[in-house]
C-alpha cells in the first residue's frame, strides 16, 4: 500500500514526495527514475541508528506533511499462542519508531505553523476484529489514540492528525494471513470485493487537501460493513 501512495502523490508533479523503504531497493530506484520528485530514504526500523538517520534527515527536510503507514508483517496467530517476547518486539519494530519520526516531524511542523498528519490504521479496529490479529489490531489501536493526542496538542500550529482505517487489502504484507480470512473478508463486504490500496492512496490525497477542521478525525474505510 505504501508503493501505492508514493505513487498517487507522485503523480502530482507539484509535489516532493519522500518515502522510506527497507528490502525494495530496485523498487525504489524505480520510482526515482519514473518519478524525479520523489526520493527514497532507506531505513531498517529494527535499527536505532537507522531510524535516527531518517529523524536527522527530516531535520534538514521543510516538510508538509506525514504519512505514517509502515509495519512489519502480519503475525497470523492467537492471542495464547502469541510469546510476549514477540508482543515487545512488535512495539519496538512499529510502534517506536513510528513515534519517533512523528516527534521529529511534530518539531519541525510547530516552526512553520503548518502540518498534516495522516495515520494508516486498520478498519479492524471498528466493531469485531478478526482471529488471530490481536497483536496488530492492538497495535493499530496504540496508534489511533495517539493521533488524537497529536491533533489536540498542536491544533494551534495550526497542525491536523487523522487517521484512515482501510478494511483488508490483498497486499504482500497480508500473503501471510490464512486465505479462509481473506475469503471470508471477501463475502462479507457488501461490494463481494476487497478495498484496493490505490482506493486508499486516493484516500490519502483528499485527507492531505481536506479543511483544518477534519482534524482528530478516523476515515473508515469498509463500504459501511462496519458503521460507527
Amino acid at each position: 500500500m505504501g508503493k501505492a501512495i508514493t505513487l498517487h502523490l507522485a503523480a502530482q508533479e507539484n509535489h516532493r514526495v519522500y518515502f522510506s523503504y527497507y528490502q525494495s531497493k530496485d523498487a525504489a530506484q524505480e520510482i526515482e527514475q519514473k518519478y524525479p520528485n520523489t526520493k527514497g530514504l532507506y531505513c531498517d526500523f529494527s535499527q536505532e541508528q537507522s531510524i535516527e538517520n531518517l529523524c536527522d534527515y527530516i531535520d534538514r527536510m521543510e516538510l508538509q506533511a506525514l504519512i505514517n503507514n509502515a509495519c512489519t508483517p502480519i503475525e497470523n496467530n492467537h492471542f495464547h499462542k502469541i510469546s510476549a517476547q514477540t508482543f515487545k518486539n512488535n512495539f519496538f519494530s512499529n510502534i517506536l519508531p513510528t513515534i519517533q519520526i512523528t516527534q521529529r516531524a511534530i518539531t519541525g511542523f510547530r516552526k512553520r505553523k503548518f502540518g498534516r498528519i495522516i495515520t494508516v490504521t486498520t478498519a479492524f479496529l471498528v466493531n469485531k476484529p478478526p482471529l488471530g490479529l490481536s497483536s496488530y489490531v492492538a497495535e493499530k489501536a496504540y496508534l489511533a489514540s495517539l493521533c488524537k493526542s497529536w491533533a489536540i496538542e498542536n491544533v494551534n500550529f495550526n497542525i491536523t492528525s487523522n487517521c484512515i482505517a482501510p478494511s483488508m487489502m490483498v497486499t504482500p504484507f497480508t500473503q501471510h494471513i490464512d486465505e479462509r480470512i481473506i475469503e471470508s473478508a471477501v463475502q462479507a463486504h457488501p461490494f463481494k470485493r476487497l478495498l484496493t490500496p490505490e482506493e486508499t492512496a486516493a484516500t490519502v490525497d483528499l485527507l492531505l487537501n481536506a479543511p483544518c477542521h477534519v482534524n482528530g478525525a478516523t476515515w473508515v474505510l469498509n463500504g459501511a460493513a462496519d458503521v460507527i
